[in-house]
């Protein structure tokens, strides 16, 4: 007969625990080796677990520009935590104290995770990196994945009459498929003035197409396809 040990989850890790069970027969020497599996659940359940994705130009702003995470005690007994983010995500609260102490057995605690300052300094392409939520009464952590992808934008506006190099929207190429070719070397945004654009296009792997802007628009929230209309015909 088997008996479970209680009491085990207050001093053991969440995870996986394996070990091998030996059954000696005293009667008639042999024996028998049986595996075990202990899983120990987190106290601390977190909430919305998939990458938080962060998108935007170089310098900023960026998009969505913060998400909410709701952490719950599982337990019954009261849990200490705290929030490592990197240097571009700002956690708050960013532990319990500022929360106003553990977080008692069946509550929950709402942490916003925001983009500051630091995220403007990144240079353009994908840095991927991961916010650790400590169950500091524990000893244990929860890492989930978050990304800030810097884009390198394109402009296209067939009204432009600068160098034609996609650079500005003073200098923005006359033709999408010219943009789109430029973008293609970093996997960047094209960014399309209003207009028609009689053209077929041929879209690069890794590269996003954006209409719906007018001419000096800086950034994705001026985005407005409804009333800054782009065809392509």
């Amino acid at each position: 007969r088997l008996r479970t040990v209680t009491g085990v989850q207050t001093c053991a890790l969440p995870i996986f625990y394996y070990e091998n069970l030996s059954f000696d027969n005293l009667t008639k020497p042999g024996s028998t080796i049986r595996g075990a599996k202990l899983t120990i659940q987190p106290r601390l359940d977190v909430s919305p677990s998939d990458a938080f994705v962060v998108k935007g130009r170089q310098g900023g702003p960026f998009t969505p520009s913060s998400r909410i995470y709701t952490l719950h005690n599982a337990g019954t007994t009261p849990v200490a935590w705290s929030v490592t983010t990197p240097a571009w995500l700002t956690a708050s609260p960013h532990n319990s104290t500022e929360a106003g102490g553990p977080l008692a057995g069946g509550a929950s605690v709402t942490v916003t995770v925001s983009t500051n300052s630091n995220a403007n300094t990144y240079a353009t392409g994908t840095h991927k990196h991961t916010i650790r939520i400590n169950n500091d009464t524990q000893g244990s952590w929860q890492n989930l994945a978050v990304e800030l992808q810097v884009k390198n934008v394109v402009f296209v506006d067939r009204a432009a009459t600068g160098a034609d190099n996609g650079t500005t929207w003073a200098d923005a190429f006359t033709h999408i498929q010219s943009g789109i070719d430029a973008a293609a070397v970093s996997g960047g945004w094209v960014w399309v003035a209003e207009g028609t654009y009689s053209e077929h296009l041929n879209i690069a792997s890794g590269v996003e197409v954006y209409g719906g802007f007018r001419s000096g628009d800086g950034s994705m929230a001026a985005r407005d396809p409804e009333s800054k209309v782009t065809v392509v015909d």
